[in-house]
């Protein structure tokens, strides 16, 4: 599989491989697992390194995010009190959905890793946790009002009373007379967005107009 993101610096690399879920929580509003995989290689013999993993949310600086420092010898993490020659780091990690960033960093560990500059370039990607980012917008993997369609493929009408019948756009009757109304205040930019909505209204103000004509009658 193909890494999600990579920097080099001369020789070394640092590769982020992959973001996983781990299991998906009974509740959308609880911690989800997920699990990264984080490699280097090519590290120099006479250099021991940090790899430095960080993981915020996109576009907010008021959560502080979380952070892990992976202690590498060279040729990639010998361990001897294990097996021998690591380049590999998985963790597994909890938290709420969101669109999310992962840094990961490669630093000398004889340096002053906090106040210094990283190896090379960051390897870094955003993710989704309980859901898909994308232009660090969030969309849900949860189908919140039970209509049959998640997250981005419910944007039309996301909030569809329970039981009511819905189109191939996941709208109902009333999910289109909401709009409608909508549209007739002023703001009809989420009903313009949905396809064939103008075509909609006016069937739905046609039959309107056919109802008070046959009670006049």
């Amino acid at each position: 599989m193909a890494p999600l993101a990579s920097a080099e610096s001369g020789d070394e690399t640092i590769t982020v491989n992959h973001v996983v879920l781990v299991d998906t929580p009974p509740h959308k509003e609880w911690s989800w697992n997920y699990s990264y995989q984080v490699e280097v290689s090519d590290l120099q013999m006479d250099m021991n390194y940090t790899a430095v993993i960080d993981i915020v949310l996109v576009e907010d600086t008021s959560w502080g995010g979380l952070d892990w420092w992976w202690d590498i010898d060279w040729e990639g993490g010998y361990d001897e009190d294990n097996d021998g020659f690591h380049n590999q780091f998985n963790f597994t990690f909890s938290l709420q959905s969101g669109c999310y960033r992962i840094y990961a960093n490669l630093y000398d560990r004889a340096g002053d890793i906090e106040n210094s500059a990283p190896i090379g370039s960051t390897a870094n990607f955003d993710f989704g946790v309980g859901g898909i980012c994308e232009d660090g917008v969030f969309y849900s993997i949860f189908d919140s009002d039970g209509d049959g369609l998640v997250g981005k493929q419910d944007l039309y009408c996301p909030d569809t009373p329970q039981g009511e019948m819905v189109d191939e756009h996941g709208c109902s009757e009333s999910d289109y007379a909401r709009l409608s109304r909508t549209g007739e205040s002023g703001n009809d930019d989420e009903a313009a967005r949905i396809p064939g909505f103008g075509l909609l209204l006016s069937i739905t103000a046609a039959l309107g107009a056919t109802l008070v004509a046959t009670r006049r009658e």
